[in-house]
């Protein structure tokens, strides 16, 4: 049984180091800025059919802009938080380098102690089960 928990533990482990290392790579390949929200843009669209004129999907999205070499460039951002973004707030962006259409919001605090934590856990179960063995 201490063979197996064992077993689990170093596979956990590996699997939470490798994505950690991964994301500190991405973090030095992709730009990562702080950007204020500039305003709010609505996105809806209707579907026909049994009812017509409902609704679906009807969201608002955060309007950025970035100044990407010398132009200023405007982008809404899908968020998928339960902040209430309000205009003047500032949200930090991460996308790879001349690729704005693969903007997303960045939230590094909460990807590096997931991934620590299991990592930590991953140690612990090989230490406690190597007492079973």
């Amino acid at each position: 049984m201490g063979v197996l928990f064992s077993i689990i533990g170093i596979i956990l482990s590996l699997i939470s180091g490798v994505i950690l290392v991964r994301n500190i790579i991405i973090d030095e390949i992709f730009v990562i800025k702080k950007v204020k929200i500039i305003g709010f843009q609505a996105y809806t669209y209707v579907m026909p059919g049994v009812e017509y004129s409902t609704i679906y999907n009807a969201r608002i999205y955060p309007v950025i802009e970035l100044n990407e070499g010398e132009e200023k460039i405007r982008v809404a951002i899908s968020t998928v938080s339960n902040n209430k973004l309000e205009k003047g707030d500032e949200i930090e962006v991460i996308y790879p380098k001349g690729k704005l259409d693969k903007i997303k919001v960045y939230k590094r605090r909460e990807i590096y102690i997931f991934y620590s934590l299991t990592l930590i856990i991953g140690i612990l179960i090989v230490i406690l089960s190597t007492a079973l063995i």
